[in-house]
């Protein structure tokens, strides 16, 4: 007889009915959701009343404004406030997790809840709230670190392997297994003892993150070590772990070491209180990390300024790090976002440089106002480029005039001179010759534009051609409104490239 496979194992721990705790109903009405609503309505000038989902009804509020959340003063949760005139029902989802031991691992059964909030005016209580619990997917993870997953399917009332289904479309589709997950937690201090799982301060991390236990506790398997940042609540550094531990490990992380000072990179506990105080993510870690030495004061703003200065990959040869963060706090009348003030000044310290000034010299490296500074030298750089640009353009239709000018008893081809040519023939025949980059395209040689009026309004633009650089092939002749030339001077012009092609040797 075959051995039955894991996956088959588990399936048969799975396939059997699990009915919820006694008090597991009264935790998601009670704790599964962030907040509750309370709705208002208003009485007579700032005189507004109450009446939350918890039944307490006639609070009293005291300019009240909608999507504003406050603590019920009846229950002291958290609710949110909604005007009774412009909505009666407010619709709530999010999933809950409940973790089972088998003899063969863990079980962890996701719930799908939905919460209905509905006012009703002329009833008693005025709030109803209604709550839903829909089994959605049952997943098994072994002692040895085997993760499956099964959903459960309401067509054939039964598990089936894979996760459950998607909701929604594009980007903002998701699964129960993806989503901000609360975990039921009253029997997770009896849970785990007696297994691998046993130090894995999972219960601490379950009130702190809403994450798939599962998911950390498969990785817990193979880095152990992550027990030391849930015990230490750095909890933003874990959750970029679980995300990617070979990420983590290129922002420094080292989880081979023992200790939380080893992992993290840390000297000493003042470090480590800094971290957690301020809730520092893995990048900030790491710009905290190459900022410990400076003499200013550290806080969240400055972590944030040192992260946009290592994402902004700046030019660091003319000042330090510490000196351009104070050149920055001088800076914040104008310009507050640390990552703009990193963006302008690379952008100020380029034009600067190709302009030519001694960005050594602290006036220029440091100007009373950066953002004026900035304007003046990028419109200076956008100058000679222009320059630069027309400069180019007139060397190349200079050869194509040598070559396509002509002209006879009807009709007479010209080559625009600058790019100043192209807007105004646009503007008369009412076309994209200008405003869709032809000027660069000729100037790289990707294009050809010749004008072609007549012999008696040489100054009245009537056609505009665009021929192919390689072959002198026609790709489009345009008159006034985007519209196709007439078949005379098709012909016309098609005679008059016979003779130029013939002349370049081109096999007409």
């Amino acid at each position: 007889m075959r051995k039955p496979t894991k996956k088959q194992i588990a399936f048969r721990c799975l396939d059997q009915k699990i009915n919820y705790p006694d008090d597991f109903k009264d935790w998601v009405k009670d704790w599964s959701f962030d907040y509750k609503y309370m709705y208002y309505e208003k009485r007579a000038k700032n005189d507004y009343l109450g009446f939350c989902s918890c039944g307490a009804e006639g609070i009293p509020l005291i300019k009240p404004r909608q999507g504003k959340y406050i603590a019920c003063p009846a229950c002291g949760y958290n609710v949110r406030l909604q005007y009774a005139i412009y909505s009666h029902q407010q619709h709530c989802s999010r999933v809950v997790a409940r973790l089972e031991r088998f003899e063969s691992g863990f079980v962890q059964i996701l719930y799908y809840v939905s919460r209905e909030t509905k006012y009703c005016e002329n009833e008693k209580p005025r709030i109803a709230v209604e709550i839903t619990i829909r089994e959605e997917q049952r997943d098994h993870l072994s002692l040895e670190g085997d993760y499956f997953a099964f959903h459960y399917s309401s067509m054939s009332n039964r598990l089936l392997s894979g996760p459950g289904r998607a909701r929604g479309f594009g980007f903002g589709c998701w699964r129960a297994e993806e989503a901000k997950i609360r975990t039921y937690p009253y029997n997770l201090k009896k849970l785990f003892d007696n297994s691998v799982f046993k130090y894995s301060a999972f219960e601490l991390l379950e009130s702190n993150l809403q994450l798939n236990p599962f998911h950390y506790l498969s990785k817990y398997l193979k880095e152990p070590q992550l027990e030391c940042l849930v015990k230490s609540k750095l909890f933003r550094i874990l959750e970029d772990c679980l995300d990617n531990l070979a990420r983590s490990k290129g922002y420094g992380l080292e989880l081979d070491k023992k200790t939380i000072y080893g992992i993290t990179g840390l000297n000493n506990y003042q470090e480590l209180k800094f971290v957690f105080e301020n809730n520092l993510d893995i990048e900030e870690l790491r710009a905290f990390k190459q900022m410990r030495d400076w003499q200013t004061v550290l806080n969240k703003d400055s972590i944030k300024f040192m992260c946009a200065l290592i994402n902004g990959k700046n030019d660091h040869r003319f000042i330090s790090s510490e000196k351009l963060y104070r050149y920055f706090l001088t800076q914040k009348r104008y310009i507050t976002n640390p990552s703009y003030f990193v963006a302008d000044y690379r952008d100020y310290i380029e034009a600067a440089l190709r302009l030519r000034m001694n960005v050594k010299d602290t006036k220029v490296k440091t100007p009373k106002d950066l953002k004026y500074c900035h304007d003046v030298c990028i419109a200076r750089v956008k100058e000679l480029d222009n320059k630069k640009k027309k400069r180019e353009f007139g060397k190349v239709v200079s050869e194509y005039a040598k070559i396509f000018s002509y002209e006879d008893e009807k009709y007479k081809v010209l080559v625009p001179t600058k790019p100043d040519d192209l807007k105004t023939e646009g503007e008369a025949l009412k076309h994209c010759v200008y405003n869709s980059g032809y000027a660069d395209r000729i100037r790289k040689g990707n294009s050809i534009i010749l004008f072609v009026r007549e012999t008696k309004q040489p100054d009245v633009p009537l056609c505009t051609v665009e021929l192919v650089p390689e072959n002198y092939n026609v790709v489009q002749c345009r008159i006034y409104d985007n519209d196709p030339a007439p078949e005379k001077i098709n012909k016309w012009f098609d005679k008059f490239l016979t003779k130029v092609k013939r002349k370049k040797g081109f096999y007409v």
